[in-house]
């Protein structure tokens, strides 16, 4: 590998073939340990680009239940008002949803579903380059409900956080000072979710131990209005980029009714959008969850 800490130590290493030679073996024996077990295997695109005969001959001649996908969106240090624009943004493995696209294609040439996608890492940046992503700031949150959104679109079913327990505290650690002109008032970055205390080298930002961060709340948001249920399904979103810009949104189906992500992408103004569901009309909306810069403004206060 680009490093020691995935060295393959057997013959022709970092060869898809070969590993899909060995990895059959593995698959066997954890089926029959366990039958209901999931397996998964590591393709390499975009990521591990030294591996470029990797994913192919794997997804080939391996035997797996679903590919292990890391999705670095961003490479560069950027603001944090260009990180809320996924549609316009470069980046290092291609834009998100082209990436999800490319890769179904590749599973459905291999004969595999193609919502066969784990994805383990999705939020921090490639290589230890700054956090421009500014996971304390306001903006994170909606970055973060932005790609689960699209992970959700492309039918992946598994999309886990990557980096809680492995640094719980807001430091000045590979922070990017340019990226701070959207909305943090804390000064620091940290990727964690739930703060766990004080620690040497963070900057004193008023989290208690237990405390959930900005980043968390689009997690809470997407699980306690129910937009992940399990058996429901995304719908097809139309929204006005031309006169409307600013605004990103998703849908998708609740029992009879819909739910619907609105995603505010200007930092300075609040805007009212109006809604038409096809086929539909006299509808309300009848419950609703916010956060935006009124929720993170109280964490100045502690709250």
């Amino acid at each position: 590998g680009g490093g020691t800490f995935e060295t393959d130590f057997h013959p022709n290493p970092g060869l898809g073939a070969s590993y899909a030679s060995y990895e059959a073996q593995f698959y066997s024996l954890m089926k029959n340990q366990d039958p209901n077990i999931l397996i998964g295997i590591p393709v390499a695109d975009g990521v591990y680009s030294w591996l470029a005969d990797w994913t192919l001959p794997a997804m080939q001649a391996a035997q797996y239940d679903a590919v292990v996908y890391h999705d670095y969106p961003i490479h560069d240090p950027i603001t944090d008002g260009q990180s809320l624009y996924p549609e316009r943004r470069a980046s290092n493995v291609g834009r998100t949803r082209g990436s999800l696209l490319a890769l179904q294609t590749e599973l459905l040439n291999v004969h595999k579903s193609p919502d066969a996608i784990w994805i383990t890492e999705w939020n921090a940046n490639a290589n230890g380059d700054q956090w421009s992503l500014q996971t304390m700031g306001a903006v994170m949150p909606m970055v973060a409900m932005t790609m689960l959104a699209e992970y959700m679109q492309a039918g992946v079913q598994y999309a886990t956080w990557y980096g809680q327990g492995m640094s719980d505290d807001c430091s000045l650690f590979n922070y990017d000072k340019n990226g701070d002109s959207a909305y943090n008032w804390w000064h620091c970055g940290g990727s964690f979710l739930t703060y766990t205390g004080p620690l040497g080298s963070e900057t004193v930002v008023g989290l208690k131990a237990g405390d959930i961060t900005p980043t968390a709340r689009a997690f809470q948001i997407l699980s306690e209005s129910g937009f992940v249920t399990e058996g429901e399904h995304m719908l097809r979103v139309f929204t006005d980029l031309q006169n409307a810009p600013w605004l990103s949104a998703y849908a998708a189906t609740h029992g009879s009714s819909y739910e619907v992500i609105l995603i505010n992408r200007d930092r300075d103004n609040a805007h009212t959008v109006p809604i038409q569901l096809a086929g539909q009309s006299g509808r309300q909306i009848v419950q609703q969850w916010t956060y935006g810069r009124a929720q993170y403004d109280q964490t100045r206060n502690g709250n």
